[in-house]
């Protein structure tokens, strides 16, 4: 049967299911909460996750990856590695998205002529070039790159994310749309203060309080253990607040989640640390939380931990880092700050009163439930997309 929807193709970087890292949770839930808004078509410009199959295809009408290009010879590779440390391309060189694939979706274009195409990270930006000027042009960035960019930079790791660091090649991009979306409110006001008029279309979450943890005991979850930014907090934690909650409550215990081998090497047998396995369901680590922390000293975007951990009505101590772009006026920690000390502080608190422990989870339930409940999150985008 024919859909009278609007076609919407979607270009991600990766397949979105399972959601197993911040970006396929922020594309996943878009396409589940605007699958009933438009017919939702998928490219995804990376290789089909075999391993695992393809999981909640139901909500797209087709998905198709990018074709596998032929291994590049010695000299080609040689010739991307030089270009890379010379030339140093910006994120819309075709060494990011060659050719092939503007071909391939010229193609697509073809057979299934969408009214709209969004991407998700100005990484795909070169794919919108596929695409007639009839074609309505849709940017989620996902994040502020070049400020991510500064962030690395910050902690060392700023090559990683070289190719962001021209921020008007980044706004351009955005004002070029037909539509930019932001991800946190800070995001929205960078973009606004750079002239663009983008749409806020956060990350949405329903509350699904876990039981409260009995027995009681003095262990915090950092709910993360790869990516530089994690990696970075997970050190000043161990290094510099840890230390100070230890001298005050000694059975104090550090969880961190699916730690990377570099954190497996520096802290194995370190005294109060655990270093728990990967899980398929995120509820099953914070089950074993008492407290949770959040000790971010670099990172933009929206900090979806945050968020998930409100959402699972865990008592959460934040970093100034952590709350960037999230509304916690009425959020009830005390003192948000990146100060070892004081951080120490908030931790020991929560870990001692249960009163304000439960008044850290009512708020963060009430900010899940006002803030970034699937209908405010959606409605401005739906409606965009319903008068294409």
């Amino acid at each position: 049967m024919k859909s009278n929807l609007k076609k919407l193709l979607m270009i991600a970087p990766i397949y979105p299911f399972p959601a197993e890292c911040g970006l396929s949770i922020r594309i996943g839930d878009m396409c589940k909460n605007i699958s009933d808004t438009v017919e939702l078509h998928l490219y995804v410009c990376g290789t089909c996750p075999n391993s695992r199959g393809i999981k909640c295809n139901s909500i797209f009408h087709t998905v198709q990856f990018s074709p596998l290009k032929s291994k590049d010879s010695l000299f080609e590779s040689i010739k991307k590695k030089v270009k890379h440390r010379i030339l140093r391309p910006y994120f819309d060189d075709k060494l990011y998205i060659p050719d092939y694939i503007l071909d391939d979706l010229s193609s697509l274009y073809k057979k299934h002529a969408f009214e709209a195409v969004m991407i998700h990270t100005p990484v795909p930006a070169r794919c919108l070039t596929a695409f007639p000027d009839n074609v309505y042009k849709i940017v989620d960035s996902i994040d502020i790159f070049i400020q991510r960019y500064l962030d690395f930079c910050k902690i060392g790791q700023g090559e990683i994310l070289y190719h962001f660091r021209d921020v008007e090649k980044e706004m351009q991009l955005y004002k070029s749309a037909d539509l930019a979306i932001a991800i946190s409110l800070w995001d929205r006001d960078f973009m606004i203060s750079h002239g663009i008029s983008p749409i806020y279309v956060p990350v949405s979450f329903k509350p699904e309080p876990l039981p409260v943890k009995y027995p009681f005991e003095t262990d915090i979850l950092y709910a993360a253990g790869s990516g530089p930014t994690n990696i970075d907090a997970i050190h000043f934690f161990i290094k510099e607040i840890f230390p100070i909650v230890k001298k005050s409550e000694p059975k104090a215990r550090f969880l961190m989640l699916n730690p990377c081998e570099a954190l497996k090497n520096a802290y194995t047998n370190h005294d109060g640390i655990i270093m728990l396995p990967y899980v398929e369901q995120m509820r099953d680590a914070y089950k074993l939380a008492d407290v949770v922390v959040v000790p971010l000293r670099a990172g933009s975007g929206l900090k979806i931990k945050v968020l998930e951990s409100f959402a699972f009505g865990k008592p959460t101590i934040l970093s100034t880092s952590a709350v960037q772009g999230i509304p916690v006026q009425r959020y009830a920690q005390r003192n948000i700050t990146s100060d070892p000390a004081g951080l120490a502080v908030e931790l020991l608190e929560a870990l001692k009163d249960r009163d304000y422990r439960s008044e850290l989870v009512a708020s963060g339930l009430d900010i899940i439930s006002r803030e970034y409940n699937p209908d405010k999150v959606y409605r401005e985008l739906k409606m965009r997309l319903s008068s294409l």
